[in-house]
């Protein structure tokens, strides 16, 4: 419709309260048409309801039609996309810090709990039940357990901890980690399946290089790791070799990051209020192919669109969801600012909506299209 780097911004205002929207610029195409200022207007109007609740939300992650949250009252929970809390998983005992989906089919969801109580939680959903079981508990970190992510695959996952270490695992639910007489075996899985008693599972492998604790983990294919820490520094680890492949420096502590298979950038969040892109193929170890600023405070949460390779999203302290273009990145397409406290975690769907959890006790689901532009809240409760 217009020049990919042609954006102008743009304030809408009205002395009708009926049709105010929010103040916040808008960058919107130079050459835009009435056409989509009446949708991005439409769409800035449409109500919105926010799922509220009496925890913080630390992380999100999504699949198909269910949302996962973990939270700082020590549980996971499983959403739907109208509001409602359809689970609830009280296995720890301290704050969540990270979630992952494994897998959701019609029948059984497989997911993945990391907490401030040193263990990550590898759990069943029976969906016709609505009723979730610890599976598996991970046992070797000596500190809390921040970031988790699942490979391509599904049959790996990798966890990063205060401790300052990485740590491989196997994702697989019905793997045992029992070693002896094989028929002595097969009847204790038997019994247990019966029972349905948790067992302890360690891990596959360990990572040590960081000097602090490890904030974000993520996989950029099937044998290659990449992880971010307080120390200052992303890492890119070779799983087949266990060994650090390369190291990219930053000035402070990283918050969290996220790969774009589509444009094979990383894109960070740092305590210094910035969004960056970097290329983690580079070997010279401080390359930065880009800084983007317009946060206020700490960026504790970045997403890569699954969808496009040129949108990304960002979650500030400063209480705003900052949707980002590539092609036009001098400021966000769209400042989201329905939180009234600190982001604490962001995340697409699979359909392109964004997801939000802040301090507030809020997720917020924006429903977005039009490469971005059109923005609508939806509060779920």
């Amino acid at each position: 419709m217009a020049d990919e780097s042609g954006y102008v911004q743009a304030r809408f205002v009205t002395k009708q309260t009926k049709y105010a929207v929010p103040e916040s610029p808008f960058s919107v195409p130079v050459k835009v048409g009435s056409q989509e200022l009446n949708e991005l207007i439409n769409s800035l109007l449409s109500s919105h309801d926010c799922l509220k609740s009496d925890t913080l939300h630390s992380a999100l992650f999504t699949l198909f039609s269910s949302i996962l949250s973990g939270s700082y009252d020590g549980n996971a929970y499983v959403w739907d996309f109208k509001g409602t809390c359809i689970l609830t998983f009280d296995g720890h005992t301290a704050p969540v810090k990270s979630v992952s989906w494994i897998s959701v089919d019609n029948d059984v969801g497989v997911f993945l709990s990391a907490s401030h109580d040193q263990s990550i939680r590898l759990s069943e959903w029976s969906r016709d039940k609505d009723t979730a079981q610890c599976i598996h508990i991970c046992k070797g970190h000596t500190q809390s357990v921040d970031t988790l992510a699942v490979d391509s695959s599904q049959t790996k996952f990798c966890s990063g901890s205060w401790d300052k270490t990485l740590k491989v695992w196997s994702a697989d639910p019905s793997a045992s980690d029992e070693t002896g007489d094989e028929e002595k075996v097969k009847k204790k899985q038997k019994t247990m399946s019966n029972k349905r008693k948790e067992t302890t599972r360690t891990p596959l492998m360990t990572l040590s290089g960081h000097t602090e604790a490890v904030s974000s983990v993520l996989w950029i294919d099937q044998s290659t790791v990449c992880s971010a820490g307080w120390d200052h520094t992303i890492r890119v680890w070779d799983i087949s070799a266990g060994v650090n492949k390369h190291t990219l420096n930053g000035s402070k502590v990283f918050c969290d990051i996220s790969y774009s298979p589509l444009a094979r950038l990383l894109v960070s969040g740092s305590a210094d209020r910035h969004v960056r892109l970097w290329d983690p193929r580079t070997t010279d170890g401080a390359v930065v192919k880009k800084t983007l600023k317009s946060h206020q405070g700490w960026v504790s949460s970045v997403a890569w669109s699954q969808s496009s390779e040129y949108e990304m999203i960002s979650g500030s302290y400063d209480t705003t969801v900052n949707l980002w273009d590539t092609r036009s990145l001098n400021t966000p397409l769209f400042t989201m600012t329905e939180h009234q406290d600190k982001v604490m975690s962001v995340n697409w769907t699979l359909h392109s909506s964004i997801l939000s959890g802040g301090a507030d006790n809020q997720l917020i689901i924006y429903d977005i299209s039009g490469g971005g532009r059109r923005t609508r809240s939806n509060d779920m409760e």
